[in-house]
């Protein structure tokens, strides 16, 4: 990737997930002139059960024809293409779950998957596209890159933890060498530890296949919240990270914890000391020497203007896109948060247990939605995607996985602690839910209800103009920060 033209870039489009930054997205922004970014998060499940809904857009269909590993394609397009479409009223096919020794099929659906989302995004042009990972899942890492990379990617975001080994991880694909990124274990028994997960191209492709491709070296940038972040990245990961994005609190999805407040407001929202622990210090952050770009409420063109005078290159921006004509929310979703946030009764919580990572985590407060109490209530847990299990070791140092967010009797049976497991939603199907691709339970015809994230500052709306569908585009939201409309 050529570093100097992602410094010139002003806007980034978050990376939000799940497939809320989808490929449409992305390549809008990218062909507007700015950086698309699409989430790399649970496009296993999202493209297998796009297949399983009959692709009916045929857009999987084309990337499959440029997928440099056919027979691995063939192989996914067969076990889950729906010719016509499901049966609305059955369940989708599982997938395998995410674990620290995947089997054949399991990594193939991550890099197919992985393919597929960033090949669309870049079909047809030559701007750049990102894909955003959370850090906290770990398992399916390796083969999810290099998917991505396989359909040239330009650079790879990493938050929601602290992505040490990135860099090497991206270096060591592109070599066609094994690459190993650490999985962190908990030990019930007073010792944790990092399992080695390793992923070897050459046992998917020849390795003449993959140099033909001639890709480029992907970029690789993390998402910090503060200089202490930026600095443990930075010293700890072999290869340099090529730039940073700072968020703050106020960002949508997961929130970095604050750092040394345990309290919660009147809301029961965690504290964060911005005066202090909790600033990201941006001051040391320029001493990296690194490009960084500004994210959370950066959606302004004063923000933007700013932008400079605080030693950044530009600005990230996530809620404005997240609800734009081209994101992966379903139009109801979108129209019913443009009608709250013009009536002012737009609310969005950030739920210090929500998330089973054990991150803060923005909820929008909304009837039918996991954000709504009885609706939470109401649902029977379990755990069946997994992409935020915790990998743990019994006496005997097997791993294992578990989830605060399970049935509650099953964590304990593994070892948790009942505490854990207090007011905890399962993300993964929730997010599914979000998308309109939320799991039909067989027996009882239950639909997983969705779990909408979002961002604290909505105030971007009154801004942008709204098209006789009662929606803006990305375009509108570019115009707007770059100044080209008031």
């Amino acid at each position: 990737m050529d570093l100097n033209r992602l410094k010139s870039s002003q806007i980034f489009q978050g990376g939000m997930g799940v497939a809320i930054s989808n490929w449409n997205l992305a390549r809008t922004v990218s062909l507007l002139g700015q950086v698309g970014i699409v989430s790399g998060t649970g496009l296993a499940i999202v493209i297998s059960r796009r297949l399983q809904n009959g692709d009916k857009d045929g857009m999987i269909r084309q990337a499959l024809e440029h997928f440099p590993i056919p027979k691995m394609g063939r192989m996914i397009w067969d076990q889950y293409f729906v010719e016509g479409g499901k049966d609305p009223k059955k369940p989708f096919k599982s997938i395998p779950m995410p674990s620290h020794e995947p089997s054949y099929v399991s990594q193939a659906l991550l890099i197919f998957s992985n393919f597929v989302e960033v090949w669309l995004a870049k079909r047809g042009h030559n701007g750049l596209i990102g894909v955003n990972y959370l850090e906290k899942l770990q398992a399916p890492r390796l083969p999810e890159m290099f998917g991505a990379i396989l359909a040239g990617v330009d650079f790879v975001i990493a938050g929601a933890g602290l992505a040490i080994g990135f860099p090497d991880v991206l270096d060591r694909l592109m070599s066609f060498e094994t690459a190993t990124y650490n999985l962190g274990v908990v030990n019930d028994y007073g010792l944790n530890f990092a399992f080695p997960m390793q992923f070897n191209p050459a046992s998917v492709m020849p390795k003449n296949d993959f140099q033909a491709l001639g890709l480029s070296q992907p970029g690789c940038l993390g998402i910090v919240s503060t200089a202490a972040a930026a600095n443990i990245l930075d010293s700890k990961s072999g290869r340099r990270f090529d730039g940073w994005v700072v968020e703050g609190p106020r960002a949508g999805g997961h929130n970095a914890s604050p750092r040394k407040s345990t309290e919660l407001n009147e809301r029961g929202e965690p504290i964060y000391d911005m005066d202090g622990k909790d600033n990201p210090g941006l001051d040391a952050i320029r001493e990296l020497g690194l490009p960084y770009w500004l994210a959370s409420e950066q959606c302004s063109p004063k923000a933007l203007q700013a932008a400079p005078g605080l030693g950044a290159n530009g600005v990230q921006i996530g809620t404005a896109f997240s609800i734009c004509e081209e994101s992966g929310h379903q139009l109801e979703t979108k129209l019913q948060a443009i009608a709250e946030i013009k009536a002012g009764t737009y609310d969005v919580f950030t739920d210090p247990l929500a998330s089973p990572s054990g991150y803060p985590f923005k909820v929008v407060l909304r009837s039918g939605t996991m954000g709504d109490e009885s609706c939470y209530t109401k649902r029977n847990r379990i755990c069946d995607l997994g992409y935020l299990r915790h990998a743990y070791a019994d006496a005997d140092g097997k791993i294992g996985w578990r989830c605060p967010a399970e049935p509650v009797e099953d964590y304990l049976r593994k070892g948790g602690k009942v505490g854990d497991t207090v007011d905890r939603k399962c993300i993964c199907n929730g997010l599914m839910g979000t998308l309109g691709l939320g799991q039909v339970r067989k027996k009882s015809g239950y639909v997983e209800p969705p779990i909408i994230t979002s961002g604290d500052d909505v105030a971007f709306l009154e801004h942008l103009p709204l098209g006789s569908n009662g929606l803006y585009g990305a375009r509108d939201v570019i115009d707007y920060v770059l100044g080209a409309t008031t």
